[in-house]
């Protein structure tokens, strides 16, 4: 597995010296009343930071299947960095954007929430006068404000170490002719914009627009939170400065160096709970421009995300309902070419020397049905004792980013992605798991069975498919060369950060190099 930790494996929003859920003491106790506790943020004093971030990277190490490397990640002592060359197709690099170099104030502060945007929005519902004087003026300083402070040129999630690392390992994968160049980051690079209601109709098409700008008027009037939505994205403030909206000069200098050292750039990120996928554009804080680089967004398999605060605002809308929420967010961000809101679930990457292909696959009966967690909300002790470990899953979109056509993003008509042969079972009634003690007279027996079962099941994977697969969490430092011209299929889910898991390759070790 190729991994990635972001701030859930170690504390919420996390940043190089400390945590905006981290105190090392704390004014409330267990004791303390329920609002004392809540003022408090604590009901108590959770000790050094130090220790806290040396226990949780040692539990990572420990537990991930991953490669440990050897140095040090700012106060921890090891090192998650880690470049894989994929053959001839691509090289992967994943690199740490939380406790090395990454900077406070964009972390837990500079928020769109606290912006004199939203307070603008909040007070002035006559949004008719939002583009004249001096309303206007005021809307575009309060946001330049908060533009200007996130691109403070100190701030950082890499930092100029390993910014270069990466620059490095993509300077010679574009020099040997590799097609791919993959950053695995635990964040989003594409602009974050919050919905933009106010677009909604003019993008909805004519036999709808009457019912869009209905809903969209009596929202406005009615909500403060949805003219906030609306006021982000007209005034090109993103709301997420946990990102790389809050590290834009950073942002712009990757991209610029993605221009120059790259073939095709392709950011993996995770942290925002929803399907997303972007262009991103040269320079990174222009909503339009020059195609730099694609950023591929796992969803998450059970975080809430912004289809819960939404849904509710569009049930008016009836079976438009998601439709005109995701098309709101496009509407805000013109480098957005596919929102998912509605369900959890993960993304699949199939790769050749031509093409890249990103399909987003999520979790319920079907893209009609209502969105609900009935399939990821079981705890794994629940979903045994029913005999029900898999899920029913349909395929959001399938998107092609053409080798030689950086950031370009075409949806197709249908899927392509392969995961195995037949169907995937909707319940295991017919395959027992191994219990959870094996007795010592059966341990051969079983261990010799379960050799055995693995080995058939890769060898159909390898003979069906010839493709390697992959599932989402978090990296480490050591370089890796895997076959030139093997078709690779990479599976992101976001649980915190991002995980590229790379099965079939122990069956198939001997004949990498020779596979077609």
């Amino acid at each position: 597995m190729i991994a990635i930790w972001d701030d859930h494996e170690l504390a919420n929003n996390a940043y190089v010296d400390g945590a905006e859920n981290h105190q090392a003491t704390c004014k409330a106790n267990e004791a303390s009343s329920a609002a004392d506790q809540d003022k408090a943020g604590c009901d108590s004093g959770e000790g050094k930071y130090t220790d806290r971030m040396q226990a949780a990277t040692k539990a990572y190490m420990e537990w991930m299947p991953i490669r440990r490397g050897a140095g040090t990640t700012g106060l921890v002592d090891t090192s998650i960095t880690q470049i894989i060359e994929w053959g001839d197709l691509a090289t992967i690099v994943g690199l740490d954007t939380r406790l090395k170099v990454r900077s406070k104030d964009p972390t837990i502060g500079l928020s769109f929430w606290a912006s004199d945007v939203v307070v603008l929005a909040t007070v002035n519902k006559n949004m008719s006068k939002w583009m004249e004087s001096p309303l206007v003026g005021q809307f575009k300083a309060a946001a330049k404000v908060l533009q200007d402070a996130r691109a403070n040129e100190s701030f950082a999630q890499l930092g100029s170490d390993q910014r270069q690392i990466m620059e490095d390992a993509f300077k010679a994968s574009k020099a040997a002719g590799k097609p791919w160049q993959t950053f695995a980051a635990g964040t989003m690079m594409g602009p974050q914009a919050t919905p933009n209601f106010a677009a909604l109709p003019d993008v909805v098409g004519a036999a709808l627009k009457p019912s869009a700008q209905a809903i969209v008027d009596g929202l406005h009037n009615a909500l403060a939170f949805a003219r906030q939505c609306t006021a982000g994205a007209m005034f090109e403030v993103p709301w997420n400065s946990d990102g790389f909206d809050g590290f834009s000069y950073e942002r712009g200098l990757i991209l610029e160096s993605f221009k120059q050292h790259t073939n095709n750039p392709i950011v993996l990120g995770g942290d925002l709970h929803d399907s997303w996928a972007w262009t991103l554009f040269d320079g990174g804080v222009a909503q339009s421009g020059t195609p730099v680089a694609v950023n591929l967004g796992a969803p998450g398999v059970t975080a809430p995300g912004w289809g819960g605060s939404l849904s509710g605002m569009f049930q008016s809308a009836g079976s438009s309902m998601w439709d005109f929420i995701h098309k709101s967010f496009m509407a805000g961000n013109p480098g957005l070419k596919y929102a998912s809101t509605k369900d959890k679930g993960f993304f699949a990457v199939k790769a050749t020397k031509t093409r890249h292909v990103a399909e987003f696959y999520l979790i319920n009966d079907n893209a009609s049905a209502p969105a609900s967690q009935p399939y990821t909300a079981k705890n794994y002790k629940d979903a045994r004792t029913a005999g029900r470990l898999t899920a029913p899953y349909y395929c959001g979109t399938s998107l092609v980013t053409t080798a030689g056509s950086k950031g370009s993003l075409a949806e197709q008509a249908s899927c392509e992605v392969v995961f195995q042969t037949g169907s995937w079972p909707a319940e295991w009634s017919t395959i027992k798991l191994p219990a959870y003690t094996i007795p010592a007279t059966t341990a051969a027996t079983a261990a010799a069975a379960t050799t055995a079962t693995a080995t058939t099941a890769a060898a159909a994977t390898t003979t069906t498919t010839k493709q390697a697969t992959s599932s989402s969490k978090e990296t480490s430092s050591a370089s890796t060369t895997r076959s030139s011209s093997w078709r690779g299929i990479l599976v992101a889910s976001m649980l915190a950060g991002v995980a590229l898991e790379v099965l079939g390759f122990a069956a198939e070790a001997p004949n990498l190099v020779s596979r077609n």
